[in-house]
This record gives structure tokens, sequence and C-alpha cells, in this order.
């Protein structure tokens, strides 16, 4: 299954840049979303695996996405075009944070990381399923 990438970024040309890139990794991309509240639309239809959240958006920071994402139990990154403020990102210390412009590399092995987590966690549930069903 190819994961799916919620990209969240309000800048249009930065958003066709890394749709590009994120393709080029062999990732389909949903969205992508320029707001807050875009952005919950498109979570609340349930079909990405994990995302990428800029900072800055026009209605919020991107922060706020990002913790959703993550009650959810949805692996997600920040793009941000600043270092981390500990004291604004408190709770979010293991989330990635990829400073703009992001590389390719740096980008393959963010969607890299998450993506084994959502591999990780469907196998999981697959396995649970099966001892659930008493099949093997």
């Amino acid at each position: 299954m190819k994961c799916r990438v919620l990209l969240v970024e309000d800048h249009e040309d930065l958003a066709r840049i890394m749709t590009s890139m994120i393709e080029a990794c062999g990732y389909e991309v949903v969205g992508p979303a320029a707001t807050i509240a875009e952005a919950v639309k498109l979570i609340e239809d349930g079909r990405l695996d994990v995302a990428l959240v800029d900072q800055g958006l026009p209605d919020g920071p991107g922060t706020e996405v990002v913790r959703d994402l993550l009650d959810r139990g949805i692996p997600s990154a920040v793009l941000s075009g600043y270092y981390r403020d500990d004291e604004l990102d408190r709770g979010l210390e293991d989330v990635p944070w990829l400073l703009k412009p992001v590389e390719q590399r740096d980008l393959e092995g963010a969607l890299e990381a998450l993506c084994s987590e959502v591999d990780d966690s469907e196998h999981s549930r697959e396995a649970d399923q099966l001892l659930d069903t008493g099949e093997e």
C-alpha cells in the first residue's frame, strides 16, 4: 500500500513544490490544505496515513493540527522556516521538525520514518484481528 501524506501548507508555490517532492518519494499526496479548517476536513475524511504540517498557517499555529493528528494516532511532522520553540511546542518534542526549505533527502527520511510507524501499527492490528478470530 502506498502511504498517503496529508500536506498542510499555505504558500501555493511551496505546496506545489512539496507535492512534487512527496510524489517523487513514491507517496500519495492528500490535499494540500492551506488552513487549519481545510486540514480538519481532510483529517475527518480519514483518507490519510501521515501528515506534514506547516507551523505558520493563516488561521493559527500548525501545531494545533499536529496535536489533533497525534491524538488520532496519525504520525506527523512539522514544516517550518523557524527553529523549534521549546516553550510553544511543549509536548511535541518527539515530532520531527523539518526546516524549510526542505532537502529531498531529509523529506524522504522523515516520510520513511512516519510511514514505517503506520506499517508497524497496521501489522499489529492485523495480528490482533487474527488472534481474535483464532486464525493463523
